[in-house]
């Protein structure tokens, strides 16, 4: 995490009070696309106004604090489209996630997509989380492709991440 979310983590503050929206296994990186290319738009229109921040998130690999950096809503939706971006944007450490959080931290967007799995052509599987208020986690849940939705599960967001802290 960056140090905000790590303060906001061990706090249980936003977005960590609320509920995570996560994958319980592997799925196809072409499936991860998919997911995120339906989740996207929504989260964009809500928050299109705030700043967007990105981080590599070490959390669930040794757990070091690292810093965040400015990001745009193109970028991630254009990775969304593509394959081949969203494979080429993994961050290449093992439990390493690609993570994202507007200004006001109401949302924690992250994604992995490890080197060693494999899941469909491209060789590539992922896994997906969104930590955010109960409400959000609802609506987005909802966006979520029917086929995809058995692959999923929802649990309070703050023990999501003491359980999987390798820190």
């Amino acid at each position: 995490m960056d140090a905000l979310l790590n303060q906001r983590w061990q706090s249980a503050l936003s977005p960590f009070n609320g509920d995570c929206l996560r994958t319980n296994d592997l799925i196809t990186v072409a499936d991860l696309g998919t997911l995120l290319a339906a989740i996207l738009p929504e989260l964009q229109r809500e928050y299109a106004t705030q700043e967007l921040y990105t981080f590599d998130d070490w959390h669930q690999h040794d757990g070091y604090v690292t810093e965040r950096r400015v990001a745009d809503w193109a970028s991630l939706a254009a990775v969304a489209q593509n394959v081949d971006a969203l494979v080429a944007s993994r961050q290449g450490d093992s439990y390493v996630n690609r993570s994202f959080y507007p200004e006001d931290s109401s949302f924690l967007l992250r994604y992995d997509v490890p080197d060693e799995e494999s899941g469909d052509a491209t060789g590539f599987s992922g896994t997906f989380d969104l930590s955010a208020h109960s409400t959000v986690i609802a609506k987005v849940f909802l966006l979520v492709p029917l086929g995809l939705r058995p692959h999923f599960r929802i649990e309070p967001a703050k023990d999501y991440f003491d359980k999987t802290y390798s820190g």
